[in-house]
């Protein structure tokens, strides 16, 4: 082809003809201007389809953390609740003969309260860590960024909540050793009484169960902001088939 287009200007060389020489050589300029813009545009192309490919990936990736997210903190509401209904007991148990001992939880420990904290982990976050750099479709990453907020905010409540059990744990479990160990074997209301009417366990309830409401909140918006992020991931994979 290059030896094709030389011999045509040889030729109008060859026989004087300047004007359309001149002329072929800018029609042949323009001509390759085009293919390389043509060229451009198919690598821009072909980028742009990678970086939609990739997206793609990553969405599922996050559709499939985030679904494992919501498992993870409705478990945590339900033992947020376990939690509540212990703590409520302790002033239950004594104002009301009548309690049902069988709804307090102790978690096979005999323990006053069932658990030490709540544990936490977000696959979105533990996975991804640099995942906020990653998004290119603004709306994820908007959902996104309000659900690491909502996260940072459930952190930080169980952490005071954890601390504030933990405090608890470490001065009634060594004081009541024992009855811990029989309510094992056999709970009874003697037994629980004995534990729950403790003064210091007493002072601590309005302090728990302010932390449990908190943490309870927390969590729920955690989870709305993670169902609006789920919402989002199906339909930009939907919209991207």
């Amino acid at each position: 082809m290059i030896k094709f287009f030389r011999k045509i200007r040889q030729n109008l060389l060859s026989e004087g003809k300047t004007g359309k020489y001149l002329k072929y050589a800018i029609g042949e300029i323009v001509l390759v201007v085009i293919g390389i813009l043509i060229a451009l545009q198919i690598n821009n192309w072909n980028e742009h389809r990678k970086e939609l490919e990739g997206q793609q990936v990553l969405f599922k990736q996050l559709l499939s953390d985030s679904m494992t997210d919501s498992v993870f903190f409705r478990n945590r509401l339900e033992g947020i609740e376990v939690l509540r209904s212990s703590v409520i007991a302790i002033r239950s148990l004594e104002e009301d003969a009548n309690f049902d001992i069988s709804k307090i939880s102790t978690n096979g420990t005999g323990s006053v309260l069932p658990y030490a904290g709540v544990r936490n982990e977000s696959n979105v976050f533990n996975n991804y860590n640099d995942v906020y750099g990653k998004i290119l479709n603004s709306e994820v990453k908007d959902k996104l960024r309000s659900l690491r907020a909502r996260y940072g905010y459930v952190i930080t409540s169980y952490e005071i909540m954890n601390n504030t059990l933990l405090e608890i744990s470490n001065q009634v479990q060594p004081k009541y050793y024992k009855e811990f160990r029989q309510n094992v074997r056999d709970s009874s209301r003697t037994t629980l009484i004995k534990i729950y009417s403790d003064p210091y366990l007493r002072s601590k309830v309005d302090r728990v169960l302010a932390r449990l409401r908190q943490s309870t909140a927390r969590t729920k918006e955690f989870l709305s902001a993670n169902r609006e992020l789920l919402a989002t991931l199906r339909k930009n994979l939907k919209d991207d088939d």
